[in-house]
Formats: C-alpha cells, structure tokens, sequence
C-alpha cells in the first residue's frame, strides 16, 4: 500500500529503515545527523512530505519524501524537490 503521512508519525516506526538506508549510500564514512528541528518545521508548515510503502500488515517497507516549495521564476508554481526514496532490499 502506497499513501501519504505525517512524517512526524512515521518518524519512530521508520528509525530502522533509516539506518538501513545511510548504510546503504553513506561512501564516505559520515555519520547520521538530521537535522530535527527544520524538519519539524517544515512539517509543520506543510512543506515536508512523506510517502509511505507498506506490506499487507502493514509494515513499513519504504518510503519516499519531498521537499515543497514555490518555485523561485514562478512563484506560483509549486514544486517538489525529492529529499529521500528507500526500499527495503528484498522487497525491491
């Protein structure tokens, strides 16, 4: 099941996937260090989405997130710009 969802709630059940996905991309060594406070601002004001993949029982498999925005030569345009996009190795 794809939907969207509050990042902010998702957040505690997506930890391990998280980690799973630094260790993944992470080339150089760098540790994992979110900034917290901007993304629950940005959530909170709308301009931070996340999309969730989930298994029949509803387990958390992946996810996709985006930045929003209005575009800064058309600024009534709002865009998307992908922030992250993870699915479980066996699951791809």
């Amino acid at each position: 099941m794809f939907q969207r969802e509050k990042f902010l709630t998702v957040y505690p059940e997506a930890k391990q996937l998280m980690r799973a996905h630094h260790e993944e991309v992470d080339l150089f060594g760098f540790p994992l260090d979110i900034d917290w406070r901007t993304y629950s601002l940005l959530c909170e004001d709308e301009r931070y989405i996340i999309f969730t993949y989930r298994e029949e029982d509803n387990t958390l498999i992946g996810y996709a997130a985006f930045f929003l925005f209005l575009h800064t030569h058309h600024k009534t345009f709002l865009q998307a710009q992908q922030d992250v996009l993870f699915i479980k190795k066996d699951k791809r």
